[in-house]
């Protein structure tokens, strides 16, 4: 089989459909399989997926796990020499599969490629950006980064690559919207890192692909249409976004530069937001003010482990392989590994 089309759901059948429209498209002439790994659904999303798709595989799990887990799922199930994961809200072009399977098998070495990424309105997304550093970090969240972002000598605190838009080319890392990955790869470098509930795990894959050996490439004669933000609107609370980003932060940086490099940037991040927050309370912005307080207030939230994340801990136990053939080999997951 050439390739596994994984692709995590919440709560978003009509997304959901445009989207695996899309892939049986883009699949008509592959031999492949598409899985969808459902989090605990609470609309018509898995009605639709059986009655509207049978020939898709349907993993259904009784708890929302979240992304990394649930995508962890869909891999030790997908038997593809390639694994194509897919956001809920992404339309692929009828030639967008092909493409990437021609892109790979021309280029040996490529362990990920990534799609260009297009809104609704065919605008250019952000689909493929540098390594997170600690000096990247604190430059862009101190404004230095941006002060300086026309000076060529400063491109290497960019997160950003300078051309815009992107020409196909060997990158970081890119985009987990529309990622496609060589399945020997991950055998190599293990499945995603479940410290991240979601966030930062595309730089984290990007990154340890980098160090096996593999390459990360970009191109921009494929597309894929992004509906950016819609799969997580429908989320309660939108599962306060900004503590479980801190924390996957925390996590990446703790993991690739140390104690020190995260303590580094966790320091600029809160002493910005208290500068500004303190800053708009003498002008007079409180909206402003009251915005950067919590942004600091999320500093000290995220030390501990939000509600979200022990719901989907305690979950994976119970439905870690749900759905799966025990006799289906695992890949080796990538949780607790040591980085030096």
């Amino acid at each position: 089989m050439r390739v596994s089309v994984i692709i995590v759901t919440f709560s978003q059948h009509d997304l959901l459909r445009i989207c695996l429209r899309s892939a049986q498209r883009s699949m008509r002439d592959v031999d492949g399989e598409i899985i969808v790994v459902d989090n605990a659904s609470t609309d018509a999303t898995p009605k639709v997926v059986e009655e509207e798709f049978p020939g898709v595989r349907l993993i259904r799990n009784p708890v929302n796990l979240y992304y990394t887990r649930a995508v962890n799922q869909g891999m030790r199930a997908a038997k593809g020499e390639y694994v194509y994961l897919l956001n809920d809200d992404t339309e692929l072009e009828p030639e967008n599969i092909s493409a990437l399977i021609a892109f790979m098998e021309q280029h040996p070495k490529c362990g990920i490629v990534g799609p260009m990424l297009r809104s609704p309105q065919h605008e250019y997304q952000v689909s493929a950006q540098k390594f997170p550093t600690p000096i990247r970090e604190i430059f862009g969240v101190l404004g230095i980064a941006y002060l300086l972002r026309t000076r060529r000598w400063a491109d290497s605190i960019q997160k950003r690559y300078p051309t815009h838009p992107l020409p196909t080319q060997q990158v970081d890392w890119v985009c987990g919207g529309a990622i496609f990955l060589r399945r020997d790869m991950m055998m190599n470098v293990g499945l995603h890192d479940e410290h991240y509930l979601f966030y930062c795990d595309d730089p984290d894959i990007g990154m340890r692909a980098a160090r096996a050996g593999f390459e990360v490439w970009y191109l921009d004669s494929t597309f894929v249409l992004h509906h950016h933000g819609l799969s997580t609107v429908k989320t309660p609370r939108k599962l306060r976004f900004d503590i479980i980003l801190t924390r996957s932060r925390r996590h990446y940086l703790r993991k690739f530069h140390g104690w020190l490099g995260m303590a580094m940037v966790e320091v600029a991040y809160g002493v910005a937001s208290l500068l500004r927050a303190v800053r708009n309370i003498l002008t007079g912005h409180r909206d402003k003010a009251r915005m950067h307080w919590l942004a600091l207030r999320c500093q000290f939230e995220a030390c501990r482990m939000p509600p979200e994340e022990r719901h989907a801990i305690d979950g994976y136990r119970s439905c870690a392989f749900n759905g799966l053939d025990v006799s289906v080999p695992n890949l080796p997951l990538n949780t607790h590994e040591t980085v030096h």
